[in-house]
């Protein structure tokens, strides 16, 4: 019964790209699969070309209607919603880029001039110490986008601890160098002098034959 079962449900995935309702499906889920396997089908031409056109056109009329629906987009030069930028200065030029191009941009609520032709925009901002939080939206219509950056400009405490922490590492780096240079130099001392020993324990040795 079970190797029966087996077979059975081997002949049916066999054939199932032969049945119609299969087909429909594809053409509806998987719509080149679909049309390739209408084309591999017995149905008749006319139903092939009829199958063809009307689920194209349907594919079509889903993928403007996805294009019309869909939220603006906006993409920020280096700049990330899962990080934190973090900058010295107080200037801040941001650059980047808008879709669809005709979408009104904001700012932290101040209105970013976007070149129409392509998207891009280019923003000059003036940052506080701390935490700056850039908030960015996009309006196309009834269809708005939002997303947010933080950039973090370095607090005068911050630097000057920034700033510490590199000399220490310098001095720390130098001291070590230091002890490295003196313990090789007096390692080559330590070898010089256990050659000297040799040599003159030699030199010994040899004055001890002749007499």
């Amino acid at each position: 019964g079970f190797v029966m079962g087996q077979r059975q449900s081997k002949i049916l995935f066999r054939n199932l790209h032969k049945k119609s309702w299969f087909i429909i499906l594809l053409l509806i889920i998987l719509w080149p699969l679909g049309v390739i396997l209408v084309w591999k089908s017995n149905w008749k031409a006319r139903s092939k070309w009829l199958a063809t056109g009307i689920s194209a056109v349907l594919w079509s009329l889903f993928w403007v209607i996805g294009v019309l629906n869909a939220k603006p987009t906006i993409s920020v030069n280096d700049l990330s919603t899962n990080s934190v930028k973090v900058i010295q200065g107080k200037d801040l030029n941001i650059e980047g880029k808008i879709y669809p191009y005709g979408s009104v941009l904001t700012l932290n609520n101040a209105a970013v001039s976007v070149d129409g032709s392509n998207g891009t925009f280019t923003h000059a901002l003036v940052l506080q110490e701390g935490d700056n939080p850039l908030i960015f939206k996009a309006v196309d219509g009834d269809k708005v986008t939002t997303k947010t950056y933080t950039v973090h400009r370095m607090t005068m405490q911050e630097i000057t601890e920034r700033d510490k922490r590199i000399a220490d590492e310098k001095t720390k780096k130098a001291a070590e160098e230091e002890r490295e240079r003196v313990a090789a130099q007096k390692a080559e001392e330590t070898r010089k002098q256990e050659q000297a020993a040799k040599e003159s324990a030699k030199q010994a040795e040899a004055d001890a034959r002749k007499q």
